[in-house]
């Protein structure tokens, strides 16, 4: 059993939690969504959008990744 201090951390994320995580606007995470930077997960029977917590981490080490690389090439 959950006591009230156990903080629950969703798996899967809204849209507007998405931009609000990444900096962006909620267009932008759609956009995101549309071009396959981001996967969407589409929850059975029910019309709602969602994105995996741990995608959202991995676009986000990718961009780390390209930001390093960027640095090191003008080095």
């Amino acid at each position: 059993m959950l006591d009230r201090a156990t903080a629950i951390v969703p798996l899967l994320l809204r849209v507007p939690e998405v931009a609000i995580m990444l900096g962006a606007s909620e267009r932008e995470v759609w956009g995101m969504l549309r071009r396959g930077e981001l996967a969407k997960v589409t929850v059975p029977g029910r019309r709602m959008t969602r994105v995996a917590r741990e995608d959202v981490e991995r676009l986000v080490q990718r961009w780390r990744a390209m930001s390093n690389d960027e640095s090191q090439e003008t080095l």
